[in-house]
């Protein structure tokens, strides 16, 4: 997760010291580096230059669906005790 962060951040920043650069720009500087970038493809790691680029942010976004509370304290105690009551019984068929 650190790792790409970092990546991002350093994106940005090769953006900020060179405003005209545009994704193919800074692909061809990563891969033209000493140490570049393991993606299979110039285009995918083109592709996620760009994403960045477009986000223009370091941090993940929020995800969409269900929150991460959505397991509560009440559900969790209940598949305990169904899981005590029923003998043989696994998480998956709870």
């Amino acid at each position: 997760m650190e790792e790409k962060k970092e990546f991002r951040s350093f994106v940005l920043q090769l953006k900020l010291f060179n405003p005209s650069w545009e994704a193919k720009d800074i692909t061809n500087f990563l891969v033209q580096s000493e140490n570049p970038p393991p993606y299979r493809t110039k285009n995918g790691l083109r592709l996620k230059i760009w994403r960045i680029l477009k986000r223009n942010q370091v941090n993940d976004l929020p995800r969409s669906g269900a929150p991460r509370t959505a397991a509560t304290n009440e559900y969790i105690q209940s598949v305990k005790l169904n899981l005590q009551l029923t003998k043989n019984a696994s998480i998956r068929n709870v």
